[in-house]
């Protein structure tokens, strides 16, 4: 019961309430593939936030119909789990049905926390809506960022404005929680506008003085006025990193490489039909071989520059073994003179390589077979898709066994996601990793100096493989760091930070050269993390206070030097001068 008003929540809400949510979820599906309006983030939240401290629905209230927002909003942009799922894998529709509904309502709880907490500390404490928001959606931002599963940001806010203009600069000063606070705060700010624009309007059409509006605490809009400024002035910041001490002028951008993108043009359909390894392995090398075949590779690069063929996730599609595929590779590798980076299956053998050899499992690998074969790279993947790679616990009765071919589950790498290569420490991805801010960091912390992400979008449908590829785009903004995406059947490109997508135009399957310019400065975000974003945060927060504060002190120093003689009247008159 909520004590105002003695009724439920659901009797505080209106249908029109109601529907306002449902329409708020659905208004926010348009920043996302495949209409991608980015703009629109910066808006479609400030009707929410204008009703959030509004009414008499308690936190209850808001808790509960902010979890339904979220369960439309996440069941929306999970549709492709039917490609995914059914299509693909062969799960039955029932089974999809049941957890995709236990998707959304789980990540939906994001939200339904979010709005909840919001409201609450209206109604307990005064704090408007518009200053609460944007630190708690930070939160939340964050939060999927590491949970469940290793973290799940599709979907999450900052994928929404991910690559807008004003992403380019707060990006790697802030990360992605910060860019959600200034996106809430802007939001914010324009809840405030309407709201104090109606209220003096009222205000004059009834023939009164007082401004009304609401009563933001702490400083409410001047935490959006900052806040679209920072947005406005963010792509000033676009270049804003720093060497780290120690490193020279020379070392922190060393000599590039090239690299020669194959995507994959291998249906899902077909490699499950049998399609053997052998064969798409020859399909790889040979386009491989025929685009090196091309004079000069890239216009103005020195002929020594090494190259480096990089091919999609499952591109061996099978198990990988030492002593035969992988050789031969390395012999290929040698007499081109390149490096041939490919993703496949492998089993816990030792490689050769120094360190740790991996417990007994099954891995989902990449391999750099190089010209000089003293050892082949290895990475296994950390970061598993949980029902495609490995069943959780407890979902073994809608699942069976992972989606991926064979009945064991992968087993999670171990060692730091980079491999070196002629002189080159390379952060390495395999598909989902790529969307997860932690395992950026952590390769650029280990050195990389350039990503390359492997994919296989043939699980996606279209608009899932776009998301993909903007969501790794916003993890190269964060640490900076040109990355290659080189997709099966999906979009390959070269993502460079503050330009966006650039290479081969995305949806293109064709071969294509590029230059990676490694880069070994940090950005403020990759050096800090969260704490760069609390930073940010509190920095416009207290400025905001402070600005707030000002004005009060201005105001009141006004006042008292007003005539003492009598009130002004309705036209500003003095009736005393």
């Amino acid at each position: 019961m909520d004590n105002a008003t003695g009724k439920s929540p659901a009797e505080n809400l209106s249908w029109k309430g109601q529907a306002g949510f449902v329409l708020t979820a659905l208004a926010l599906q348009v920043c996302y593939p495949p209409l991608e309006w980015t703009w629109a983030a910066w808006l479609v939240l400030a009707p929410l936030i204008l009703g959030l401290g509004r009414g008499s629905v308690s936190a209850k209230g808001w808790l509960a119909t902010g979890w339904a927002l979220g369960a439309v909003h996440y069941g929306l942009q999970f549709t492709w789990l039917q490609h995914a799922l059914v299509l693909v894998g062969g799960v039955s529709w029932p089974a999809y049905v049941i957890f995709h509904v236990i998707v959304a309502l789980t990540l939906g709880l994001a939200w339904g926390g979010l709005l909840g907490a919001a409201r609450w500390l209206w109604l307990a404490h005064g704090l408007w809506p518009g200053y609460s928001l944007p630190p708690l959606a930070a939160l939340a931002e964050y939060l999927l960022g590491v949970l469940p599963f290793n973290g799940i940001v599709w979907g999450s806010l900052s994928g929404a404005a991910g690559l807008s203009e004003a992403a380019l600069g707060l990006l790697p000063l802030a990360g992605a929680p910060g860019l959600v606070f200034v996106l809430c705060a802007v939001n914010s700010f324009w809840a405030w506008g309407w709201s104090w624009s109606r209220a003096r309007l009222r205000s004059r059409t009834q023939g009164s003085r007082r401004s009304g509006g609401p009563a933001p605490v702490a400083g409410g809009p001047a935490l959006g006025a900052l806040s679209l400024l920072a947005a406005i002035s963010a792509p000033l910041w676009a270049g804003m990193s720093g060497a780290p001490a120690g490193i020279s002028a020379e070392t922190v951008r060393p000599a590039g490489f090239i690299a020669l993108a194959v995507p994959g043009r291998i249906s899902m359909t077909e490699m499950a039909a049998g399609q053997g390894r052998s064969q798409v392995l020859r399909s790889y090398l040979a386009r491989t071989l025929e685009a090196l075949s091309l004079e000069p590779p890239v216009d103005g690069a020195p002929l020594e520059t090494p190259v480096l063929a990089v091919w999609p996730e499952s591109s061996a599609n099978g198990i990988l073994d030492r002593e035969g595929v992988l050789d031969e590779l390395s012999a290929a590798a040698a007499l081109t003179g390149t490096g041939i980076l490919l993703g496949g299956t492998t089993r816990a053998a030792p490689d050769g390589a120094p360190g740790p050899q991996p417990a007994a499992g099954e891995y989902n690998s990449a391999f750099i077979a190089g010209s000089r074969p003293e050892y082949l790279r290895r990475y296994d993947k950390k970061r598993l898709v949980p029902f495609g790679e490995y069943v959780p616990w407890g979902f073994g009765w809608i699942f069976g066994d992972k989606l991926t071919r064979g009945e064991e589950d992968f087993s999670p790498g171990a060692t730091a996601p980079v491999l070196e290569w002629e002189g080159h420490r390379l952060g390495i991805a395999i598909c989902f990793e790529s969307i997860l801010p932690a395992h950026y960091r952590e390769a650029v912390l280990a050195g990389a100096g350039a990503m390359i992400t492997i994919a296989n979008d043939a699980w996606l449908d279209g608009p899932a493989k776009r998301q993909h590829l903007l969501l790794t785009a916003t993890r190269a903004q964060e640490v900076g760091r040109e990355v290659l995406f080189v997709a099966n059947l999906g979009p390959s490109a070269l993502l460079r930070p503050g330009e966006g997508i650039a290479g081969n135009p995305p949806g293109g399957r064709q071969p294509f050269f590029t230059m990676i310019r490694p880069d070994r400065r940090l950005t403020p975000y990759s050096r800090w993390g969260l704490w760069a974003s609390l930073l940010f945060m509190a920095a416009l927060s207290v400025t905001a206070s402070a600005l707030h504060r000002l004005q009060s002190r201005l105001q009141s120093r006004l006042l008292h030097r007003l005539p003492a003689h009598g009130p002004l009247n309705g036209q500003g008159h003095d009736p005393g001068s």
